[in-house]
């Protein structure tokens, strides 16, 4: 059996080499002829990245698309492609966010973005349509010319492949090569399956699928299937479930040949244990699984939005290499993003260790790489370690940094435990970190601040008079001082962490969120003691601040003088300095009940390794001689309650006493019978 899969591993591998060509097909842009190509005419261009999974299944779509719409170049429209992991500059510049992405250019500038059908004669159908809107009457002075353009601006050049000087002038870029033997294949993209096999996509007929317990691992087992899968936990009982499915279909037909969509009953009797094990206990619930990863979708319920975001989470690569020039954009574009730091000393494990946590995020986090000693040297690190850094807030200084090593073989001698091990640490910072400079607590990221066991502090502002809407906040129902008080908080947040650095803490984050107190009301209450009086025209007065400690369930509502902690900077940075340095002790967070658990909960953790199994043993054996021991003595006191003294034939007081001999004619034994002597004999006093 090792035998046949490393034919097989062979032949794949060689496959990949003689079909990687079929990868591409139309003129392949750079950021060196982006510009002077696309300014005149009509550009239908695909974005894409070699290792994006669906990139590869629409790959013979694209091929065949491009043969179709050759007849059409004399009259303006040219077929492109942009690599964006080759031209990563390029495709931040033009917004791409997902792949593949196709874009139609207008004479250099962006017209549309296509997201209908990612068939041939859907986008044939589209480009004809769009190609007859450019096209004007000859004759007309201010009309397009693509049939003079076709050929002057091309020429000869554009028939030929050009030589390996004009790569960085405005030529297209030849169709690429097959690697060479020596590189590695894992690197390699998959090519496409040839034509005289069928090509199995998932969703081939956009469907919904109906999963159970049964067909789970059909669908979800990355050993099993690679196609992700988009799915649905729902009840017969949820109104919200009933009235999303004319939605539910609709994102199963938009998904067509990219995602697997599916759906759960929970309430059908073999599923009820199986989404329990799943932790579903809200319907509806949704989730994407990718390669044996899970993550939740908690956004807008509407099908071409979840369209988007799955088509996003399941083509974003693990991780992007960045130049610097590319990081100072980041910085500029992005609110918040990591960014692993690595050398040549960097371990390989530390390497596969950030790809897979990266690939696991599936788009819900963007993590970039860079090798570069200006960066190392600009953020004043030692090239001597691997970080991996957190920026948010279009800060220039990264908002933390977590030094990147590995368990010593010595601690941990199995690799896939060590590996386990590190994976698990990053995602946990990861988790802790991606909370931007100010948030709003919702359900989305509620148990990333208040319920990741992370050591931190939660700056917890309870506002009130501002009106949710589906999108955000009703800025025109909101109280406008409500809201300018919500924003005044991030600059708050941005001057405590510049603190923290003058003063050099480093372990221990803040968070800063607000909640709304009236839609969170009961909560508060219930968590916090929190009762706020009915919202007033000054925000200040119906609103408060608390200060949250979750990993050791408690909360500061106190400054150190004893007075409300107040909505002003300096008395956050004070009472926060204080619980910082240990002066403030705080309160026990919850309800009665919670409090009981939580306390339960503190004594399990403390005195919980003496439950262990082999101090249980232990337990066991200490308990087994001392019930051995009582059980003896009591034995041996009973038989001593019935018999003669060995000292004495005489029977013992005690027992004279319960039979009821105790009469004046029956004597007690004397002094000299208790040692033997007759009991008739007087001792003699001394």
């Amino acid at each position: 059996m090792k035998l046949l899969n490393s034919f097989c591993h062979l032949i794949t591998f060689l496959s990949s080499i003689t079909l990687a060509v079929e990868l591409h097909a139309g003129v392949q842009l750079n950021e060196n002829n982006f510009d002077s190509l696309t300014k005149h005419g009509l550009w239908f261009l695909e974005f894409y990245s070699p290792f994006c999974a669906g990139c590869k299944r629409f790959a013979p779509t694209w091929i065949e698309l491009a043969q179709h719409m050759k007849d059409y170049e004399a009259e303006g429209l040219k077929m492109g492609q942009v690599d964006c992991i080759a031209q990563g500059d390029l495709c931040v510049q033009l917004g791409v966010s997902s792949y593949p992405t196709m874009k139609l250019y207008e004479d250099g500038k962006e017209k549309d973005s296509y997201t209908g059908e990612k068939s041939v004669e859907p986008i044939k159908k589209y480009l004809v349509e769009k190609l007859e809107g450019y096209r004007k009457p000859a004759g007309s002075e201010s009309g397009h010319h693509p049939s003079h353009y076709g050929e002057s601006h091309y020429g000869e050049s554009y028939r030929t492949a050009p030589s390996p000087e004009t790569y960085a002038s405005d030529e297209p870029v030849p169709q690429a090569q097959p690697p060479p033997e020596s590189e590695d294949p894992t690197l390699q993209p998959v090519p496409p399956t040839p034509t005289d096999t069928p090509l199995e996509l998932p969703n081939p007929n956009g469907w919904v699928i109906t999963l159970n317990a049964d067909n789970w691992n059909q669908y979800t087992d990355p050993t099993i299937t690679p196609h992700p899968i988009f799915i649905q936990y729902h009840t017969a009982w949820c109104k919200e479930c009933r009235d999303l499915i004319p939605v539910w279909e609709e994102t199963a037909r938009l998904l067509k040949g990219e995602v697997n969509v599916g759906e759960i009953d929970c309430e059908a009797k073999w599923n009820k244990k199986f989404c329990k094990s799943q932790h579903v206990t809200n319907f509806p619930t949704f989730a994407i699984v990718q390669e044996g990863n899970r993550l939740g979708y908690t956004g807008r319920r509407e099908a071409v939005e979840m369209a988007e975001y799955i088509r996003k989470a399941v083509a974003t690569p693990g991780t992007h290499e960045i130049s610097m020039r590319e990081l100072e954009h980041a910085i500029q574009a992005k609110n918040i993003f990591f960014l692993f730091l690595h050398s040549s000393r960097t371990q390989v494990s530390i390497l596969n260790a950030v790809q897979t946590v990266g690939k696991s995020l599936l788009g819900s986090a963007v993590i970039l790489k860079s090798d570069h000693k200006d960066i190392y040297e600009q953020l004043g690190l030692s090239s001597y370690h691997p970080y991996l850094l957190v920026f948010k807030e279009y800060q220039s200084k990264p908002w933390a940094k977590l030094v990147l090593e590995e368990v010593s073989p010595k601690v941990e001698p199995n690799p896939l435990l060590r590996h386990h091990k590190l994976t698990m640490d990053l995602r946990h910072w990861i988790a802790v970190q991606s909370i931007p400079v100010l948030d709003e607590l919702d359900q989305r990221n509620y148990f990333r601040v208040l319920n990741s066991g992370a050591k931190k502090l939660v700056v917890l502002a309870c506002i009130s008079g501002i009106v949710p809407s589906r999108d955000g906040i009703n800025l025109e129902r909101s109280n406008p001082r409500s809201v300018e008080l919500k924003d005044e908080m991030k600059d708050w947040a941005i001057q405590w962490r510049k603190s923290q650095e003058a003063r050099g803490v480093e372990d221990l984050s803040v968070d800063w969120v607000w909640v709304n107190s009236d839609v969170w009301a009961d909560w508060l209450a219930h968590s916090y003691g929190v009762n706020l009086p009915r919202p007033t025209e000054d925000p200040r007065e119906s609103s408060m601040i608390i200060i949250v400690d979750a990993k050791h369930h408690r909360y500061f509502d106190r400054q150190e003088n004893g007075q409300d902690i107040e909505f002003k900077p300096s008395s956050v940075f004070q009472t926060l300095l204080a619980v910082e340095m240990g002066k403030l002790s705080g309160r026990l967070a919850g309800t009665v009940v919670s409090r009981m658990k939580w306390k339960i909960f503190h004594f399990k953790n403390a005195y919980g390794y003496l439950f262990a199994p082999h101090w249980l043993f232990f337990w066991a054996v200490l308990f087994g001689i001392i019930g051995f021991s009582y059980k003896s003595y009591r034995a041996s006191h009973a038989r001593g309650a019935i018999s003669f003294s060995p000292i004495s034939p005489q029977m013992s007081k005690a027992f004279s006493s319960a039979v009821g001999l105790g009469s004046p004619d029956i004597k007690s034994p004397g002094l000299g019978s208790v040692f033997g002597l007759a009991s008739n004999v007087p001792c003699k006093a001394d």
